[in-house]
């Protein structure tokens, strides 16, 4: 995972053969750090792993061969490929769950990851596909909970976030206002109140005085350090 960090094209080679580790943890971490360092390059060999797999595979609760189609499908089709397959009403069901699987910590993040990790959040808390609709109470809630953290990811990169568009950033806010609607998980308004203090202050703001008062545990003492990140009184939200 750290050489994949890194984004050093030099360890590829080094990372390849951890594709056939028998320890699954170990082979996932080696395809997101392919991704994440460059996945046209690693593209052959995240590939050849694809094809180890036949059909039954997809049967698992952990399908390590969509976890690859996923991978496979954002290189060669790029962001068009993943919104089109997600908004699909005939493709692979257990694909189009774990779209943006390769999305962490480590990933490039670009203004257009941001877009379309928006809109498909945004697919998922509005149920549009007859898929999502079939989906277990707690398998939808694992996938708004784990879209949202690609969100959070990305806004670690504060060059990236300082120069979104403010149409990214009110489509942002109209997602993360639908969340706070929403009967899920209080870990969604923690991410939210973390996020803000990455985001510009104008907008950060808009999303602080979304999580007033709806915020506890956790999520209130995030809510509360935002709060103190901007030098804000919530008597002023």
């Amino acid at each position: 995972m750290a050489m994949g960090c890194s984004h050093k094209i030099k360890y590829l080679p080094y990372i390849y053969p951890y594709l056939n580790d028998e320890r699954l943890y170990i082979r996932l971490r080696a395809a997101d750090s392919i991704m994440w360092i460059d996945g046209r390059k690693g593209l052959e060999k995240l590939k050849e792993k694809e094809q180890q797999f036949d059909e039954t595979d997809y049967e698992y609760e952990l399908s390590e061969k969509a976890l690859l189609n996923a991978k496979i499908l954002r290189v060669e089709k790029g962001v068009e490929g993943v919104r089109e397959y997600f908004f699909s009403e005939d493709a692979n069901e257990v694909i189009q769950y774990d779209l943006l699987t390769y999305y962490g910590e480590g990933y490039p993040y670009q203004a257009e990851d941001i877009e379309l990790i928006l809109e498909l959040l945004d697919g998922y808390i509005e149920k549009e596909m007859s898929w999502i609709r079939r989906l277990s109470r707690g398998d939808y809630s694992d996938a708004v909970l784990f879209t949202l953290d690609s969100i959070i990811h990305a806004s670690r990169n504060k060059d990236l976030f300082a120069d979104l568009d403010d149409s990214l950033y009110e489509q942002m806010y109209h997602v993360f206002k639908k969340i706070t609607e929403m009967r899920i998980r209080m870990y969604t308004k923690e991410a939210m109140a973390d996020m803000t203090i990455y985001m510009r202050k104008e907008y950060a703001i808009k999303v602080l005085q979304l999580l007033k008062g709806k915020a506890k545990g956790r999520a209130q003492t995030a809510y509360k350090r935002a709060l103190k990140f901007w030098r804000l009184d919530e008597s002023s939200l």
